[in-house]
């Protein structure tokens, strides 16, 4: 399921290409007829119309593969290019006994060689696509990119924890929506 955000409004991602988005400049508030959506401040039109760039946030896990799909959907009708970014958090690489359970340089090779297979992806498909993995904070680090690189949409996806994993873990998809200036469309997996 796919559900787009912008602080307290959600809507499929379908839904979301059906219906046009009108915003005032002036803030977070939708204008228009009853049933039209607000993005943030600045972006209006029609659904759609506009995005040139979509960033697709992946820890490049299968946890990220509804992401993928639903990114790889948008930007082939948007006829939209993707940026993946993928954010190796060095604070998951630590053992708690303090060694590391994986150097940065490995975890950037291997986050480099799944990115190939996204990218071969996008040629397969006639989608451009360009690469950026980031060392960080990984919320952080996706809003700084798509900032950096100008972007039109984020779509990111969602493990979907629960309980204590998620008050200790957090929730990356949460941050950017809470913390994007733009518009951001949440892929959660598939109840199996």
């Amino acid at each position: 399921m796919w559900h787009a955000a912008w602080g307290r409004r959600s809507l499929t991602a379908r839904d979301w290409l059906r219906h046009p988005v009108s915003m005032n400049t002036a803030g977070d508030r939708p204008i228009g007829e009853p049933g039209e959506l607000g993005g943030p401040r600045g972006w209006s039109g029609d659904a759609g119309a506009g995005i040139r760039t979509i960033l697709l946030a992946s820890d490049l896990s299968s946890a990220s593969a509804n992401a993928e799909d639903l990114a790889f959907e948008l930007a082939g009708r948007l006829q939209s290019a993707l940026l993946l970014v993928s954010v190796i958090d060095p604070r998951g690489l630590w053992l708690p006994t303090g060694g590391y359970r994986q150097r940065i340089d490995q975890a950037r090779d291997a986050r480099q060689i799944a990115a190939m297979g996204i990218v071969d992806r996008g040629h397969r498909d006639g989608v451009p696509i360009r690469t950026l993995i980031w060392e960080g904070d990984p919320a952080e680090s996706i809003v700084e990119a798509a900032v950096a690189e100008d972007v039109d949409l984020i779509v990111v996806g969602s493990h979907q924890r629960r309980g204590v994993d998620r008050l200790v873990m957090g929730s990356v998809s949460e941050q950017v929506v809470r913390t994007s200036p733009v518009p951001v469309v949440v892929a959660r997996r598939t109840p199996q």
